[in-house]
């Protein structure tokens, strides 16, 4: 896409004003996409606490929460995860 953009830009005319309202909106968009995510994953913890509200039933998520949990030396927060990650079909 930001070939295009450059395409576009080095033209003559409406076309290189174009570019720069088009790259300014997408600048824009992505900053915003980028603020929400840092707001979601503002560590290990919180990243996989965001995608087991995705997907409750992903033993995967709940073995990696525990394994986070395990980091912050926090015990019962490690066992309630594992626990869960076995009843939901870990091996």
């Amino acid at each position: 896409m930001s070939m295009f953009l450059w395409n576009l830009y080095e033209k003559k005319g409406n076309f290189k004003y174009l570019s720069l309202g088009v790259i300014g909106i997408f600048s824009i968009m992505c900053l915003i996409i980028i603020r929400q995510q840092v707001e979601i994953w503002q560590d290990t913890i919180s990243l996989f606490k965001h995608g087991l509200t995705l997907n409750t039933n992903d033993y995967r998520g709940h073995y990696n929460l525990g394994e986070a949990y395990v980091a912050k030396d926090d015990a019962d927060g490690a066992i309630e995860q594992f626990t869960l990650a076995i009843e939901q079909g870990w091996k």
